[in-house]
């Protein structure tokens, strides 16, 4: 749900969708820029999740930051704004999937 969140608020090609353009789901997939980057907001997104949801917005920016310059990715250009709809995104998407009879199922569109 966080990869969902990620890309389709801020409109990017990370996981989800380079899988949906055909190309295999594995642990190493070859690099690329943007959904490099992407995997690390991702990985940020959700350490503050697992935390409760409650890390300033400027905390998790800086902490994005380290992570590409660790993994030696260009990181993207993002600011609190982005951080807070990516929140509201996953707040969104929860209740819907909350709201999902047993055994029914929830469809997105990318």
């Amino acid at each position: 749900m966080v990869h969902y969140a990620v890309e389709h608020t801020l409109d990017l090609r990370g996981f989800l969708r380079r899988v949906g353009d055909g190309e295999a789901a594995t642990f190493q997939m070859q690099a690329e820029a943007q959904s490099d980057a992407v995997e690390r907001l991702v990985e940020v997104i959700q350490g503050d999740q697992w935390s409760g949801g409650q890390s300033a917005p400027t905390e998790m920016l800086a902490l994005y930051q380290l992570t590409c310059e660790a993994r030696q990715c260009p990181a993207l250009a993002l600011d609190e704004a982005a951080i807070l709809a990516i929140r509201a995104e996953i707040a969104r998407l929860s209740a819907a999937w909350n709201a999902v009879p047993v055994g029914q199922s929830l469809s997105l569109q990318m």
